[in-house]
């Protein structure tokens, strides 16, 4: 990662100052699984949407450690059946 600079509007002024690094990609041959998405019917009547991931190696009766990721809404939508 680096940190641009300029001193004037020439192209060689233009100074490039590391800042850091970015890590290699971890290649692994394990299988992801897509995330499951649900539609929960609050007493409201309003429709609220998640999704869960669960491990590669899942096993339906085992507990899990859960992570829990709530954002503002309603103006934004985070839970899509779309590739992005």
């Amino acid at each position: 990662v680096f940190r641009l600079s300029q001193t004037d509007w020439t192209v060689d002024s233009i100074n490039m100052t590391p800042v850091g690094y970015l890590l290699e990609p971890i290649i692994s041959d394990t299988e992801l699984l897509a995330p499951s998405i649900y539609a929960h019917k609050i007493s409201s009547g309003d429709t609220i949407y998640s999704m869960v991931f669960k491990p590669h190696n899942f096993q339906p009766g085992k507990k899990y450690p859960t992570v829990v990721q709530v954002y503002g809404g309603p103006e934004v939508q985070l839970v899509s059946n779309t590739f992005k």
